[in-house]
């Protein structure tokens, strides 16, 4: 084919779509295409080009083909393949280019042909741009013109991490998909299984940890990564401390080389490891063998105070870390306290003193001045000391379970004001952002939505945030939906955040959304023992706090049920434009699942606030409000149940529901149930004597005992532990799910009645009791009631006895459920 040099074109200002399927000459050098970087994102873009029937031909040589559509790609040392070009193009192709950016300009000739030229400020760069080239493939179904360019807006981009197995570096995948949305620093395991702890069989298992690591790291440097370890502070062996809990105090200097010796191991361990991440939570990440220690709230015996014992913290961690192996420490502000660090400036300024160094120091703080809820303010903790700051960034759906099937929401507004809030300030600290890694933005779903947002503020905090909506659409709906539905998605955070919050118990509280969870209309109190009035009690302060602004709350709550109603209109408009019937009637689901959440919702506080005034004003007038609200709700609860995928909790509405319904039929009987169950104090009081009981039978009838069985469950929540024959399960019941260290059951439990005596040989203060005794009625399960109070994750090791009763009139409370039933 006869070839021209690439001076013979001309330029055009506008290139023509390609109605037909479009082939691609790709030139670049050896050397380059050789290169990790660039080899990974190639080959990613040559297979999304497959997609679309765009056939790429990697070529060497320096010459295009006329007519053919061409894309030159080099890095700005190299200068051979761009010789033949305009000079005026040229001349935008040679500004100053960083080393992770680059730049791309398009020649539009006049036989519709297009050149495309990519340079790199090195292979890091370089992949960057191929990875923009994809990204405007997936939006356009084509190669456009593009005219830009572009370098990351911050020098870190760090992917979160909590818990054992993290996600952004765990495997071989996780890491190039990181790679292709930006990333520069991921993890992949807890240090907890990274250290060679003096103990067995840990130190084996470590050291199998290191070996599958290590090849991860070696990918991770070669893309130009970092990689780190996370973990909450303090977790750890006993070994460390020589089994001798008397150290731990941080009082003590012996205690703090203890801590340092952790990261010494660490690091000696892997000297190729980059860094590390450290949280001060109330501790949820140990298992196994290894335990907690509050650094900032245990042994009171230590009289120092919280601000001393963090700094002392950061500058031990820091002398080890940074001063002894030159690694990067990245600290996580977090707590579940609002009255300290992670939301506090003037606790925060205590901390972060001229005492604490700033060099390999990162301070890692939430975009939100509590957790990923509607009505936060923005976090105030930022721009306060010169120490560089991290923006951490989560999915703001707190509503939503992993299979809940609700529409995503997108945050984008709420993400991009708050980050240019903070780069607002003179002298702004911020110096990166942190999110999920590993995620592809090639799914529909609030955590795709997420990252592709926060992919695109990395790299342009400024971008019109409506543009990413749409092109977030285009790439998992197709571009002929991503303007309707980039409109629907738009909507989502509004429908969300004024459909499920209530504004007048949301600020000024560190949970803004006390009333639901994760997939979960919340029960507060003991609905198991207290027949739902610890649940009533907590809908009776969220009524009267709203109270005062009744007709506002409701106004609002009428606003997010609209818009979620508009949404649904909207997609009804343009469904019959939808090619796949299986992605529309997904997302016609996901839309009703949506509006019937936000509908049920709606009826539940509508209830809610009409049975307490009829609880107030008997009158004909309010119970007939009550039953008109209460059968909206009966309905609405019906209707969200039946759409297919349903899985919800619907525990406090049916709580509610149960309360009400009896108020219609009998006020009076529901005055009398609510005054004679106890308070849940006096209920924990009643369970703490029965725990006592617990003790004295032990103690009088331990030589006939019979032991039934071994437990120790990490416990994060609330938990019932069922025990039948031989054979036992977990009912998850409250927050995050139990973890099983070891189980055993000695013997099976016996089909007829017996007493199950607990013995707690390490558990929180509200021990395990148990809630059902094995009978006929409940054909001979016992249930042992678990609750980790009074926060973060919990370690529950006890024993459970059988003993014969043989007419025995034993003082213990058989069955819960019934105990207040008069």
């Amino acid at each position: 084919m006869r070839t021209l040099p690439i001076f013979f074109v001309c330029f055009t200002p506008l290139c023509t779509a390609i109605l037909h399927a479009e082939e691609w000459n790709f030139h670049i050098s050896k050397q380059l295409k050789d290169k990790t970087p660039t080899a990974i994102a190639l080959e990613d873009l040559i297979a999304e080009s497959k997609k679309y029937n765009i056939s790429l031909s990697i070529l060497s040589e320096g010459k295009i083909q006329q007519g053919k559509n061409t894309m030159i790609v080099v890095n700005k040392t190299e200068k051979e393949l761009l010789k033949n070009l305009p000079k005026e193009f040229k001349d935008k192709l040679s500004e100053d280019i960083p080393e992770e950016g680059f730049v791309i300009q398009t020649l539009c000739q006049s036989d519709n042909s297009k050149i495309v030229v990519l340079v790199g400020g090195s292979e890091i760069g370089t992949a960057h741009g191929l990875y923009w080239i994809l990204d405007r493939l997936q939006v356009n179904r084509t190669i456009p013109e593009i005219n830009t360019k572009r370098a990351p807006a911050f020098p870190v981009r760090i992917a979160g991490s909590w818990g054992r197995n993290l996600h952004g570096g765990a495997t071989e995948q996780q890491i190039k998909t990181s790679f292709r949305y930006g990333f520069n620093w991921v993890s992949g395991m807890n240090t907890l299984d990274l250290v060679p702890w003096n103990s067995e069989p840990e130190k084996k298992n470590n050291q199998e940890h290191i070996k599958k690591i290590k090849p991860l790291m070696d990918l991770a440097h070669s893309l130009g990564m970092h990689y780190f370890a996370f973990s909450n502070e303090l977790t750890y062996h006993p070994s460390l401390f020589d089994n001798n809990p008397e150290l731990l105090n941080p009082c003590l200097s012996e205690f703090w080389e203890r801590v340092k010796e952790k990261y010494r191991l660490l690091f000696t361990a892997l000297p190729d490891l980059d860094g590390i991440e450290i949280c001060l939570d109330d501790i949820s990440g140990f298992w196994d063998n290894y335990h907690p220690f509050d650094i900032l709230h245990d042994c009171p015996d230590c009289p120092m105070s919280y601000e001393e014992r963090y700094r002392l913290l950061l500058k031990n961690i820091h002398e080890v870390v940074v001063g002894e192996f030159n690694k990067t420490y990245f600290q996580k502000n977090w707590g579940l306290r609002e009255y300290e660090i992670h939301c506090q400036p003037e606790v925060f300024k205590k901390v972060f003193t001229d005492e604490i160094p700033t060099n390999n120091l990162f301070v890692k703080i939430k975009v939100t001045r509590a957790d990923r809820w509607w009505f936060q303010p923005y976090n105030r903790t930022f721009n306060l000391s010169p120490h560089r700051t991290i923006v951490i960034f989560e999915p703001m759906n707190y509503y939503e379970g992993s299979d809940t099937n609700l529409f995503p929401t997108f945050s984008g507004e709420y993400f991009q004001n708050g980050l240019k809030y903070f780069l607002s300030a003179d002298n702004t600290n911020v110096s990166g952002l942190s999110y999920l890694g590993g995620i592809s933005a090639n799914e529909w779903s609030t955590r795709s939505a997420y990252v592709y947002t926060l992919y695109r503020l990395t790299w342009e905090p400024n971008v019109d945030i409506r543009q990413v909506a749409h092109d977030y659409c285009a790439i998992n709906l197709g571009p002929e939906l991503a303007e309707p539905m980039a409109d629907i998605l738009m909507d989502t955070a509004n429908a969300y955040k004024y459909g499920l919050f209530l504004e007048p118990i949301a600020y000024g509280q560190f949970n803004s959304f006390p009333h639901m969870r994760v997939g979960t209309f919340v029960a507060e109190g003991y609905p198991l023992i207290d027949l739902g009035k610890g649940h009533i009690q907590f809908l009776k302060n969220i009524y009267l706090q709203c109270l005062p602004w009744c007709e506002f709350t409701k106004t609002q709550l009428n606003f997010g049920l609209s818009k979620a109603k508009n949404m649904l209109e909207k997609f009804n408009n343009i469904k019959n434009k939808i090619k796949s019937e299986e992605l529309s009637n997904k997302l016609e689901l996901q839309l009703n699942m949506t509006l019937s959440l936000i509908n049920t919702h709606f009826d539940y506080m509508e209830t809610a606030f009409n049975f307490f005034d009829y609880l107030e004003n008997s009158s004909v007038e309010k119970k007939n409000s009550l039953q008109n609200a209460l059968l909206k709700l009966i309905n609405s609860c019906e209707t969200f149940r039946n759409i297919p995928g349903f899985n919800y909790k619907l525990d406090g509405v049916n709580v509610l529901i149960e309360h009400a319904q009896r108020a219609v039929k009998d006020l009076q009987a529901e005055k009398k149930l609510l005054e004679a169950v106890p308070s849940q104090k006096e209920i924990d009081q009643i369970i703490q004597e029965q725990q006592e009981k617990y003790k004295e039978i032990f103690k009088l009838y331990q030589g006939i005992m019979k032991r039934l069985g071994h437990f120790e469950i990490l416990i994060d929540g609330q938990d019932l532990l069922h025990i039948q024959g031989n054979e036992y399960r977990i009912e998850h019941l409250r927050w995050d799910g139990p973890e099983v260290v070891s189980a055993q059951l000695f013997s099976p439990l016996p089909q007829k009645e017996v007493i199950v005596i607990p013995m707690d040989m390490d558990t929180r203060p509200l021990h395990p009791f148990v809630l059902y005794q094995p009978s006929a009625s409940n054909n001979y399960q016992t249930s042992i009631y678990l609750d980790d109070r009074p926060g973060g994750t919990g370690r529950f090791v006890f024993d459970l006895y059988l003993l014969e009763p043989d007419g025995k009139d034993l003082p213990i409370i058989k069955n819960w459920s019934e105990y207040f039933v008069k």
